[in-house]
């Protein structure tokens, strides 16, 4: 180990602590991103990270080994830009998951018509849960058939609202 121990494990540290970095990042900044898009950065830096690893390329020039860190400075964008083309291409592929401005303003209408009042909301529903879940066998079966949603009565509030 030439540059020592503590620089080679932070290495291999890196070969799996950069591709959960980058799905970190990726998970907060791109919003249509796959499913599988983690475990494609993933696989991608495990095999370029590991050649680099391998291959030990030399500075131009130079007789020493390039230090990892310059590995990391290249791959982290590049990581980067191949999730923001998955998340732009995600993003076309499926338009249905695009919020509308028409969305939001049913969802503003909606919320509007609602006669719940948080606090005493909150309550009710918490006194209403205790209830079912000691005194009723099949769950899925009571909410079926007591808590039933009246959509005619909602269309009638959205009609009164406009």
């Amino acid at each position: 180990f030439p540059a020592g121990l503590k620089t080679f494990l932070d290495s291999f540290v890196m070969l799996i602590g950069l591709p959960v970095l980058s799905a970190v990042f990726g998970g907060f900044f791109f919003k249509y991103l796959p499913k599988y898009a983690a475990k494609l950065i993933m696989v991608f830096h495990i095999v370029v990270y590991g050649l680099f690893m391998i291959i030990g390329p030399a500075y131009p020039g130079g007789t020493g080994t390039m230090h990892y860190l310059y590995a990391v400075a290249v791959l982290w964008p590049i990581e980067l830009l191949i999730m923001a083309f998955l998340n732009s291409r995600n993003k076309k592929q499926h338009p249905e998951m695009k919020v509308t401005k028409k969305d939001r303003e049913l969802y503003d209408e909606l919320s509007e018509i609602s006669p719940a009042d948080t606090a005493d909301l909150k309550t009710d529903i918490s006194k209403m849960a205790k209830e079912i879940v000691a005194n009723v066998d099949d769950s899925k079966a009571f909410v079926k058939k007591e808590l039933p949603v009246d959509d005619d009565k909602l269309h009638e509030s959205l009609d009164k609202k406009k």
